[in-house]
C-alpha cells in the first residue's frame, strides 16, 4: 500500500469545498474554481472518474485474492467492480465478467435489475454462476461498503496520488473568499442512503482532507439566503 501523502488541508476548508451537480453554472466566492472529475471532464481530472480505465483494479478485500474466479481477477475500471458482480434478481445470471475489461465510456456500464426488485452484489468468494461459496450476498448498502468503498479507496492510494497531491495543494492554496468545485453527475454523499447513486466526487472530497473516502466529511453550510427586506408600516403612530 502507498503511503499516505503527508500535507492534509485544513479541515476548516472544507466549507469551500463543494460537490455539485455537472449541469450547475451558478458559483459562490471570488474566482471559484470549478473542476469537472467525471468521465466527460477535458483534462486530467477525468481520471477520478470510476469509469476511466485505471488498469489492473484488483477485486476489494471481501474476495479472497487468491481465489481463481474472482479474487485472482482484476478490472480496467472501479465502475466494471461493481457493475460486473452486481446480481439481477429473477434472471438466472452470473457475474458479468465483460464489465472488468470494459474501457470505452459511459455507456454499457450499468447492470439494471427489474422494475420493483433490489439489486444485490456477490459476497465473498464468488463464482460466476453462483453467490459467495456459502450461498450469501451483499445488500446495496453492505455492498457500498465492501466493494465499491474499498475498491475506490484503492484507486485513490495507489493510482491518482498525483492527481490527490494537485487538489490538495489547491485546496491549501484558495485565497479568502474562494471556493472550489467538484463536478460530479450525482452528489449524494450518505452511504447508507439507498436512494440515489452514490457521488464519487463526494468521497474524493472526503479523501482530500482525511485520506479516507468513509466517513464524510461534513459538507459545506448551504448559500446564506437573503433577508427579505421588512415593509415600513404605514399606519400612523398614535
Amino acid at each position: 500500500m502507498a503511503k499516505q501523502i503527508a500535507g492534509l488541508p485544513p479541515l476548516a476548508l472544507s466549507e469551500r469545498v463543494h460537490v455539485v451537480g455537472i449541469r450547475t453554472k451558478t458559483f459562490e466566492g471570488v474566482d471559484p474554481i470549478i473542476l469537472n472529475v467525471t468521465s466527460t471532464a477535458t483534462d486530467e481530472y477525468k481520471q477520478c472518474s470510476p469509469m476511466y480505465a485505471l488498469q489492473e483494479v484488483p477485486m476489494p478485500p471481501c474476495f479472497q485474492a487468491d481465489d481463481g474466479v474472482v479474487g485472482g481477477v482484476k478490472s480496467m475500471t472501479v465502475e466494471g467492480v461493481w457493475q460486473g458482480l452486481k446480481m439481477i434478481p429473477g434472471k438466472d445470471v452470473g457475474i458479468d465478467e465483460s464489465k472488468f475489461i470494459k474501457i470505452d465510456g459511459a455507456r454499457g456500464f450499468k447492470r439494471k435489475a427489474p422494475k420493483g426488485h433490489a439489486i444485490t452484489h456477490y459476497a465473498g468468494n464468488g463464482t460466476s454462476n453462483k453467490a459467495g461459496v456459502d450461498g450469501s450476498t451483499f445488500g446495496y448498502i453492505d455492498a457500498r461498503k465492501q466493494i465499491y468503498l474499498p475498491t475506490y479507496k484503492w484507486a485513490l492510494d495507489i493510482k491518482l496520488q498525483e492527481r490527490v497531491k494537485d487538489l490538495r495543494e489547491t485546496v491549501k492554496g484558495l485565497s479568502d473568499g474562494q471556493h472550489l468545485y467538484l463536478k460530479d453527475y450525482n452528489t449524494n454523499g450518505d452511504v447508507e442512503k439507498e436512494k440515489g447513486a452514490l457521488s464519487h466526487a463526494q468521497l474524493l472530497r472526503n479523501y482530500i482532507f482525511t485520506g479516507k473516502v468513509w466517513p464524510a466529511v461534513p459538507a459545506p453550510p448551504p448559500p446564506q439566503q437573503r433577508q427579505r427586506k421588512r415593509k415600513l408600516s404605514t399606519q400612523p403612530v398614535p
